[in-house]
C-alpha cells in the first residue's frame, strides 16, 4: 500500500556531460559524469488518520559511466559498459513511540544507488536479413530502504524506522534474434533470464 502524498515541492538540478575518444578506428571509448543536487520540502503524508508534514530532504552527489566498444566491421559491435545510478531520497516523519523512548529515528532517507555492469554484442548478417543481439548484466543495488524495529523491549515493539540498509544483486542475460526469411516471412525470437539475491 502506497502512502498518500500531497503538496510539497521537488527541485533537482543536474549537470552532466560525456567525452568520447577513438583509441583506434575500431575501438571508441566514452566516459561520462553527472552532478546532481536536489531539494524536497513541504510534503505531507497520510498516516492512516491524518496528514503529517515530512521534514525537508536534500542531497548532492555524482554518478559516473564508462563505455568501451569494439567494431571489427560495420555489422558487429562488441561493448562493455559500467554505469552508476541513483533514486532520490525523501524526508521521514519521526516515530512518536521512538521519541517517547528516547530512541533516535532518522528524518531523511538518502538516495539508494546502483552500480551496473553490462557486456554484450550487436550484429547483423546477410545484408541485415538477420540480427543477433546478446547481453550479460549485473546490477549491485545498495542503500535499499528497509523498515526495522529498533526497540529492545516489549514496550518498544512498535518503534519502527526506515533506513538505507538493504543490499541486492541482480544478474542475468538477454538474447534477441530477428530474421527475414523471405519478404513476407519474419521471425522474431527473444529470451532472457535473471535472478536477484
Amino acid at each position: 500500500v502506497f502512502p498518500l502524498i500531497r503538496n510539497g515541492t521537488r527541485e533537482q538540478k543536474a549537470f552532466f556531460g560525456e567525452l568520447s575518444y577513438d583509441i583506434s578506428d575500431q575501438l571508441p571509448a566514452t566516459v561520462g559524469a553527472r552532478q546532481f543536487d536536489y531539494d524536497i520540502g513541504g510534503i505531507e503524508s497520510f498516516n492512516g488518520a491524518l496528514f503529517t508534514s515530512l521534514p525537508p530532504a536534500n542531497e548532492k552527489g555524482q554518478s559516473y559511466k564508462a563505455l568501451l566498444a569494439y567494431t571489427p566491421n560495420e555489422d558487429i559491435l562488441v561493448y562493455s559498459q559500467w554505469a552508476e545510478g541513483f533514486r532520490p531520497g525523501k524526508g521521514l516523519s519521526p516515530n512518536p513511540i521512538c521519541a517517547a523512548l528516547n530512541i533516535p529515528s532518522p528524518t531523511q532517507l538518502d538516495s539508494d544507488t546502483t552500480e551496473n555492469f553490462e557486456f554484450g554484442f550487436k550484429s547483423s548478417w546477410a545484408e541485415n536479413k538477420f540480427v543477433l543481439n546478446a547481453a550479460l548484466y549485473r546490477i549491485n543495488w545498495d542503500g535499499i530502504p528497509v523498515t526495522v524495529n529498533r526497540g529492545n523491549t516489549s514496550g518498544a515493539a512498535n518503534c519502527t524506522v526506515t533506513l538505507n540498509a538493504g543490499e541486492a544483486v541482480s544478474e542475468g542475460f538477454e538474447l534477441e534474434f530477428k530474421g527475414r526469411v523471405i519478404e513476407s516471412i519474419h521471425i522474431d525470437l527473444s529470451a532472457s533470464y535473471g535472478e536477484t539475491t
